[in-house]
């Protein structure tokens, strides 16, 4: 018999780390967390934020926690920005899913598109075959 609650019981110790504050996140949070976030109509950036929020607090471990995050994005000097939330979101995505939570490796082979871009961008016409 297969036991998922040896496979998939104890995910450990998980959460996030930014501008200092340090979140442990459950990682049993129900999808439909994450169903509701992708369905909701968005109209502004703030109804996005408002929802990432919802979905960021959803995971967080306590409501201690809920606390510092309100707190934090709350903050105007040093703020949480909207590519914070978005890593974190993604973050949460790979939690939720219980797919791997480490970097992925780079598909550029270390090249970055501006590495690319500038040495096609330096070469001449003149050496164009006509």
């Amino acid at each position: 018999m297969k036991d998922f609650d040896a496979e998939y019981g104890d995910a450990g110790d998980q959460g996030f780390t930014v501008k200092g504050e340090s979140f442990r996140v459950n990682p049993g949070v129900h999808p439909s967390v994450i169903q509701a976030y992708e369905e909701a109509e968005f109209s502004t950036r703030a109804d996005v934020l408002r929802a990432m929020d919802v979905a960021i607090g959803a995971f967080l471990a306590d409501d201690d926690a809920r606390a510092r995050w309100k707190a934090l994005r709350e903050r105007k000097d040093d703020p949480v920005t909207l590519g914070h939330m978005r890593a974190i979101m993604s973050y949460l995505y790979e939690v939720e899913s219980e797919l791997p939570t480490t970097a992925r490796a780079s598909l550029s082979g270390g090249r970055s598109r501006r590495d690319a871009s500038s040495s096609a961008a330096t070469s001449s016409p003149a050496g164009a075959a006509t």
